[in-house]
């Protein structure tokens, strides 16, 4: 008899050993696996990816139902698009031309009525989700906006009784002084000629706008032709070559710019708000300096007041079959909670109400980023590659004085179509 009680007792635990076993490998079947591909670099980019790691690692303790997959150094363009075109990802981190390119071919999921059912529209920084927009339709945001500044020196300006200037005008004005007193007005490190493009956004923001810019995008020499104030553009940059920049910034790079600014050879320095950390990393501890207050106005009815540049912009692939996981991890990422994470890494964060004015600086850096609005992304992010790359010779060129505005942009269109 206790044989029998013996053997049936071994049968149901068996039994019983399997069905846990099978319900166990059924919760993890269940399980919904969300693929996020970033460019963003594992090794160079640590900080950054240590951030979503955290995130991720919170979200998935709040939904035991869903596993993100990181996946960084995303960059190669085939694969990306492959993978986008196969739904083989979800979430996935992109540049600005791709997000235009994707949506224009019907690859990237509308998330507008996403965004305005959360009112994440309302939450975030206009130019981190203009870097999503395309055709009035929502695609995704950028996680990292930052605008496009002047940063001068605080006790120079004080010392000769200089005030920020506010117009073309009164930025030349400004420039003549301090040459008079032996001073470089302003420098930037044409060497690495993506300075000069950040320079000549922040003047087409204002005179075309980045809605006007992306319109265009890819299209034959006929339609870049009809780019409103693109000519405006070049001639303001023309006349910041004559009236403010250093002749030598043809000789040095990024680098050796902000090096010329903390040493007190240079006065004012125009960059992308990034600069800051740099400038905190070398500058002496007696070195005093900001940014203009108001936006420098280079023509009287501005399309858009700041330019603006980002990182990553996440969107969702249209072939996605985990579109709705993927929309409820972007409602997490964009919560104070998730976000709380990026600022306290000292990253400004495309949420509003999750940023901090902790000093002068940040303060006014953050009311910069508020006053952005949909026309602010930079030109340089709104164009082709190859058509960036022709620019930045250009303005180089200007800069040494071989192309004049009149010229430039023709001249741009004639290298790119070879016409």
């Amino acid at each position: 008899m206790k044989r029998i009680i013996s053997f049936v007792l071994g049968i149901l635990m068996l039994f019983s050993t399997s069905g846990c076993g099978l319900m166990g490998k059924q919760k993890k079947e269940d399980k919904t696996t969300i693929k996020f591909a970033t460019f963003y670099s594992a090794k160079s980019e640590e900080k950054i990816i240590e951030v979503y790691k955290k995130i991720i690692e919170e979200y998935q303790k709040k939904n035991d139902k869903v596993k993100i997959e990181l996946i960084t150094d995303y960059g190669d363009e085939n694969k990306i698009k492959s993978d986008i075109s196969k739904g083989e990802v979800d979430l996935i981190g992109l540049k600005r031309q791709q997000i235009i390119e994707y949506a224009k071919a019907g690859m990237l999921t509308d998330l507008t009525q996403f965004f305005t059912e959360k009112e994440l529209d309302k939450k975030v920084y206009d130019v981190s989700l203009a870097y999503g927009l395309y055709n009035d339709k929502i695609y995704g945001y950028n996680d990292m906006p930052l605008t496009i500044e002047f940063f001068y020196n605080v006790d120079m300006f004080k010392k000769y009784k200089l005030q920020e200037p506010k117009t073309l005008k009164e930025l030349f004005d400004v420039c003549r002084k301090l040459k008079s007193l032996g001073f470089t007005p302003m420098e930037v490190g044409a060497l690495d000629n993506w300075t000069l493009a950040i320079l000549f956004s922040q003047i087409n923001a204002q005179t075309t706008g980045s809605i006007e810019v992306a319109s265009k995008y890819n299209s034959d020499k006929n339609g870049y032709l009809t780019l409103k104030g693109i000519d405006k553009s070049f001639e303001i940059f023309e006349k910041l070559n004559t009236n403010a920049l250093s002749k030598g910034s043809v000789d040095i790079n990024y680098r050796q710019s902000v090096d010329d600014f903390i040493k007190g050879k240079v006065a004012i320095l125009p960059a992308g708000a990034w600069a800051a950390k740099l400038i905190d990393e070398i500058k002496p501890t007696n070195f005093n300096y900001s940014v203009f207050t108001e936006p420098l106005k280079f023509v009287d009815e501005p399309v858009s007041m700041f330019a603006g540049a980002g990182g990553q912009t996440i969107a969702i692939s249209q072939k996605s079959k985990n579109a709705k996981e993927a929309q409820a991890f972007i409602e997490f990422l964009l919560s104070e909670e998730a976000q709380k994470k990026f600022v306290e890494a000292n990253y400004i964060s495309p949420l509003k109400s999750a940023n901090s004015n902790d000093n002068e600086l940040q303060d006014k850096l953050l009311n910069h980023l508020n006053a952005t609005d949909k026309n602010s992304v930079v030109f340089m992010d709104n164009i082709p590659t190859n058509m960036l790359d022709v620019l930045s010779k250009v303005l180089y060129d200007m800069l040494e004085g071989r192309v004049k505005y009149k010229e430039a942009w023709d001249k741009i269109l004639k290298l790119i179509y070879q016409q």
